[in-house]
């Protein structure tokens, strides 16, 4: 995601019951709306988060999230999305799941 546009890019032998799972799609956005998004983000403490989030779990749903603004970079990781991810974490997937415009869902969660 930029403050342009955002992509889904789906793995490589993406093979969903649900055809938007398998293919690449593309949304322009508001660039108002994305600078205030990422704005909100940074306020809310995202630069401070730890880099990772271990699981104690062995059944995981990894997410990655990096940020890059004024030439710093930052990627946090979470082990298990479901349970061992900062609730700031998860605000940014819905919120870009929401950008993105086809309504995907997580369907890999933890059983």
């Amino acid at each position: 995601m930029t403050s342009e546009k955002i992509t889904f890019l789906p793995e490589s032998e993406s093979k969903h019951t649900e055809i938007k799972y398998n293919q690449t799609s593309e949304t322009k956005l508001d660039t108002n709306s994305t600078k205030k998004f990422f704005n909100e983000i940074e306020k809310k403490g995202f630069w401070k988060l730890k880099d990772n989030y271990k699981a104690e779990s062995s059944c995981t749903s990894e997410l990655s999230i990096t940020l890059e603004k004024d030439g710093k970079t930052k990627t946090v990781t979470c082990d298990d999305f479901k349970r061992d991810c900062p609730n700031l974490i998860k605000y940014i997937d819905k919120k870009v799941v929401e950008f993105e415009g086809n309504d995907l869902k997580r369907i890999y969660l933890p059983g």
